[in-house]
């Protein structure tokens, strides 16, 4: 949990200082639909993990946060998954190292071109976060968090707002 508020923390900052090249990163975009046809190219092979929720089951989450969202810090974190339409997490240590290699070297490739949020090198592992900022600067579409050390990859498909993660990390802070 600490990591995953570093991490934030880190991912506001950045954007509160403003990107300043919009039209660079514009085209920077992670592209979504040839990481999915990756994955499902891949998620037949043995110890490749994936769960992915679309639409329909992230609905039924919401309602069941909903109904059970009390605390101010659950009610935001509820608005976040309003705003994603899939959510897609990928465990491949288990497959064969082969697989491992060319997944990695494959997913490396298509988040070669897209626009790097964020890079953590914390206790030999290197976490990555991919995303496309909105016009404004104000949402990131697209949220992709890559560590290849881990065989770990994970999906946020949709818009999340700074301010939104902004005050969830100002809640767990106090």
């Amino acid at each position: 949990m600490k990591r995953i508020i570093t991490v934030l923390v880190i991912m506001v900052s950045v954007f509160c200082a403003g990107v300043t090249d919009m039209s660079a990163a514009a085209d920077k975009n992670v592209r979504s639909g040839s990481i999915i046809n990756m994955i499902r190219v891949h998620k037949v092979k043995k110890g490749f993990d994936v769960v992915s929720v679309g639409n329909l089951g992230l609905g039924l989450t919401k309602l069941i946060a909903k109904a059970a969202a009390d605390d101010p810090e659950e009610r935001m974190v509820l608005d976040i998954l309003n705003h994603l339409n899939k959510v897609i997490v990928v465990d491949y240590g288990d497959t064969d190292k082969e697989t491992r290699e060319a997944f990695t070297r494959k997913m490396s490739d298509l988040l070669a071109d897209a626009e790097k949020i964020l890079e953590v090198k914390e206790e030999g592992e290197n976490i990555n976060i991919y995303g496309t900022s909105s016009g404004d600067g104000e949402r990131i579409e697209d949220i992709v968090i890559f560590v290849p050390d881990n065989c770990e990859l994970i999906c946020l498909f949709g818009s999340v707002s700074i301010q939104q993660i902004s005050d969830i990390v100002k809640m767990s802070n106090e």
